[in-house]
């Protein structure tokens, strides 16, 4: 059996078919797994976007704002905006 990257399992037919991959407020995240006709599920909060604790942790482990930023230039954080 093939094991799906993550891109490859939320476009999977079944995932699909059972609504598992849900919206809320523009961020994608993972849907209720229990699905009951009488009482649809409600999403009162959505996922943290990328990266919106890095600053929070960061200053948590210590790291100076010149080592922040050659972890920004070195791409660690992944692509800036």
């Amino acid at each position: 059996m093939p094991v799906l990257t993550m891109d490859e399992a939320c476009q999977h037919e079944q995932i699909n078919s059972r609504e598992m991959i849900v919206e809320v407020d523009g961020i994608k995240q993972v849907g209720c797994a229990i699905k009951m006709s009488a009482s649809p599920a409600k999403y009162h909060f959505k996922g943290c976007s990328l990266g919106e604790h890095n600053q929070i942790l960061q200053q948590e482990f210590g790291f100076s704002e010149q080592q922040v930023d050659q972890l920004k230039a070195d791409g660690i954080f992944g692509k800036q905006s």
